[in-house]
């Protein structure tokens, strides 16, 4: 018989977590050797996830533009109303101890890499950085 008081439970799968992290594994490594296959392949690659990247990237600019603006008037009326006040040497103070704080943390780097570093990695991965240019371009004007 069914026990209509007990409510069914969807069976789990116990190596979900252990497989998708296979998977991503799997999909790391075959990024990291991209380089070692076909130009067409590195240029496919390149210029898809370009294209992706371009066409999301401008959908999602528009709406992130128009949150920001939105609400940028939303402050500025509730500061002419007089809801809302800045005291700016305590926002400063405050901001100047944020980034103290995040300098101390994480120490004085430099940020950009050698030119040894900018070469190695431009003539390793040129097909794939110049598709993945075309595509995000091609990405921006299909959106």
């Amino acid at each position: 018989m069914v026990d209509l008081n007990r409510i069914p439970s969807p069976p789990r799968d116990k190596d979900f977590s252990n497989r998708f992290m296979a998977y991503g594994d799997k999909f790391f490594r075959y990024l990291k050797n991209i380089s070692r296959k076909p130009v067409p392949l590195q240029m496919a690659v390149g210029s898809g996830s370009g294209f992706i990247l371009g066409y999301f990237c401008t959908k999602g600019s528009k709406l992130f533009a128009l949150l920001l603006g939105c609400s940028f008037i939303v402050i500025q009326f509730f500061n002419y109303r007089g809801y809302i006040r800045f005291h700016r040497t305590q926002f400063q103070e405050d901001i100047d101890s944020v980034s103290n704080k995040i300098k101390k943390h994480l120490g004085y780097r430099q940020g950009f890499p050698s030119s040894h570093e900018m070469d190695d990695f431009l003539t390793r991965y040129s097909y794939l950085f110049s598709s993945f240019v075309c595509g995000n371009l091609i990405g921006y004007g299909m959106a």
